[in-house]
C-alpha cells in the first residue's frame, strides 16, 4: 500500500477535480462567524493536494464610508487558526494557531525588496474589483501544512474524509479605515484538489 501512495510508483486510474463546498453555503460574516468547516467527503479515493486550493470571494465595507482597502493583506491575512480532523473528530496534526502569521513569514521568505509590494497577490493569486464603499476580492490560497504539503496521495479514504476546520481572525486584527473596525464577509468558500 505505501507504494501504490507513491506518486512515481503508482499508475492512476483515474483522476478529477473535486470542489468540496463550506458549510452554511459557504457564507461567513466576521462579526459573527468564528469558524469555518469544509468536509472533503471521500468513498474510494486518494486526494493530490499539490494542487489543492482554499478559494473564496471577500466583501470588506466601512459604512458612510469609503472603499476598505485589502491592498496588503493576504488570503491567508483572514485565517487565525488551521485543524485537520478526520469523520470521527479525531485531530490530525496539531491545530496551527497564529497560521496567517506562520503564511507570512512563509511568504516573506520566498521574496525579495524589489517583490516586496506585490508578492502577497502574486503568490496567493489575489484579484480586485471596487465600489464606492466596498472592496471585493477574489483569493485562492495554497495551505503551507499539515497534510496539504505532502507529496504523494493522502489516503482521506481510509478514514472516509476529512474536515477542515478554520478560525477567522478578527476584524479588528486585519482590517482598520480611519480608526474604525468594519466588517468583512467571506463567500463562496470551498476547496478544490484532485482525486484518484
Amino acid at each position: 500500500m505505501v507504494v501504490k501512495l507513491n506518486k512515481g510508483l503508482g499508475i492512476e486510474s483515474k483522476r478529477r477535480t473535486r470542489q468540496f463546498n463550506a458549510e452554511n453555503n459557504g457564507s461567513y460574516t466576521s462579526d459573527n462567524t468564528t469558524e469555518i468547516i469544509i468536509d472533503l467527503s471521500s468513498a474510494n479515493e486518494l486526494y493530490d493536494f499539490t494542487n489543492g486550493y482554499l478559494l473564496f470571494d471577500i466583501v470588506g465595507a466601512q459604512t458612510g464610508g469609503s472603499a476598505v482597502d485589502f491592498q496588503n493583506w493576504a488570503a491567508s491575512s483572514w485565517i487565525r487558526e488551521l485543524r485537520i480532523e478526520d469523520r470521527s473528530g479525531k485531530s490530525i496534526g496539531r491545530p496551527v494557531n497564529h497560521y496567517n502569521g506562520l503564511a507570512r513569514m512563509t511568504y516573506e521568505t520566498k521574496s525579495n525588496n524589489e517583490a516586496n509590494s506585490s508578492y502577497l497577490d502574486t503568490l496567493e493569486g489575489a484579484k480586485a474589483a471596487t465600489g464606492d464603499a466596498t472592496v471585493s476580492r477574489q483569493y485562492a490560497h495554497r495551505f503551507l501544512s499539515h497534510i496539504f504539503t505532502a507529496q504523494d496521495y493522502y489516503p482521506a479514504n481510509l478514514h472516509s474524509g476529512l474536515r477542515i476546520i478554520l478560525t477567522l481572525e478578527s476584524a479588528a486584527n486585519v482590517l482598520t479605515y480611519d480608526g474604525t473596525v468594519p466588517v468583512y464577509t467571506l463567500s463562496n468558500v470551498h476547496y478544490v484538489c484532485d482525486a484518484i
